[in-house]
């Protein structure tokens, strides 16, 4: 992925989009809500790649289920479109690199989601604009999506989904609501952390993690406190992307596995999610670091012990929305074996 980063780097869209377009069609991939609309950011991509040829797919919703990328796939299809370039969140972009692979991957995507099918080789060619600071969809391979049938949402890594270029502008976060900046910047932290205790964990993906936590635990909480302030957001735009590069070599670990349920069944956006479990798996994972990577995370989290850092990340997780318990979820005692067993 060809990565351009810092403040109006959405300037670049058009010198990286014209190699792969041409004067052909764009499919461009968005959410469904007013917020790209409201703040300009729709009207300046849609100038920058050129009115007329732009195709809106602005259907997809959290999570996307396959039925919508299917969709977008056909879309693409039959508007002759050479290039996708997804605009928002990690949905938006999941479902942009999801779209590129089933326009060159006959049948559904839930078969090869369950290994049914095998992925080709090919994919179309995604562009991928984040307007959040915690999926890092936009320079790894992953993609997530919902089987509705399986009332269950997969994350799985094609090894061709790679976006052929990321334009990562910080300014195109300052309108991201507080609650979303928690947890998409949560979402970040718990990339990092899951690819350190992670059994592929390697050098290039330890360096990395080691470098996002402590950008992120010192300006999580300003951006979250004041969502205008460009430094944070930088900050965490190049934190999210840092520690995305870190879990695109290693896969997440246990605390992503945990919290796909919690957002399929009971709603929880997916960095809180990952947070509700991020300080047991810290205190559970730490000792099997051995003791020269464990000093390097404690020293990443500028604490002294396994307790320190245990403490540590449990406030941070919950002083930016985090629910604390299972019962703020609405989940009862009745529900504990359909947790266990997921």
């Amino acid at each position: 992925t060809a990565i351009h980063f810092g403040p109006d780097s959405l300037d670049k869209l058009k010198d990286a989009a014209a190699p792969f377009s041409g004067d052909s069609k764009v499919l461009l991939v968005m959410d469904n809500n007013d917020v790209m609309k409201k703040t300009g950011v729709l009207d300046r991509v849609m100038d920058i790649l050129g009115r007329d040829r732009v195709v809106l797919f602005d259907k997809v919703p959290p999570n996307p289920p396959a039925a919508v990328i299917h969709e977008g796939a056909d879309l693409h299809k039959s508007e002759g479109c050479k290039l996708i370039v997804g605009l928002g969140g990690g949905s938006p972009l999941d479902a942009a690199k999801a779209i590129g692979l089933m326009r060159n991957n006959e049948g559904s995507i839930s078969d090869y989601i369950r290994r049914k099918k095998i992925w080709g080789p090919k994919t179309e060619p995604v562009i991928a604009i984040p307007t959040t600071s915690g999926t890092g969809s936009e320079v790894n391979a992953n993609i997530v999506a919902t089987l509705p049938e399986d009332d269950a949402k997969y994350g799985v890594a094609v090894p061709c989904a790679w976006p052929v270029a990321a334009i990562i502008d910080p300014k195109l976060t300052l309108s991201l609501p507080k609650n979303q900046t928690g947890s998409t910047g949560l979402d970040a932290l718990s990339h990092a952390l899951d690819s350190l205790w992670a059994v592929r964990a390697q050098p290039l993906s330890d360096m990395n993690a080691y470098e996002a936590i402590p950008i992120i635990m010192k300006w999580l909480l300003i951006a979250y406190e004041d969502g205008s302030n460009l430094e944070a957001r930088t900050n965490m735009s190049y934190a999210a992307m840092i520690a995305s590069l870190a879990f695109g070599n290693t896969g997440t670990a246990a605390m992503h596995g945990f919290s796909y349920i919690l957002t399929s069944k009971w709603g929880l956006p997916h960095g809180f999610a990952c947070a509700f479990t991020m300080a047991e798996f810290f205190e559970y994972n730490f000792e099997a670091m051995g003791k020269e990577r464990g000093a390097k995370l404690l020293a990443a989290l500028d604490v002294s012990s396994c307790e320190e850092g245990t403490a540590k990340i449990k406030q941070m997780c919950l002083s930016h929305g985090t629910p604390a318990k299972l019962g703020d979820l609405g989940i009862t005692e009745a529900d504990l074996p359909e947790l266990v067993s997921a």
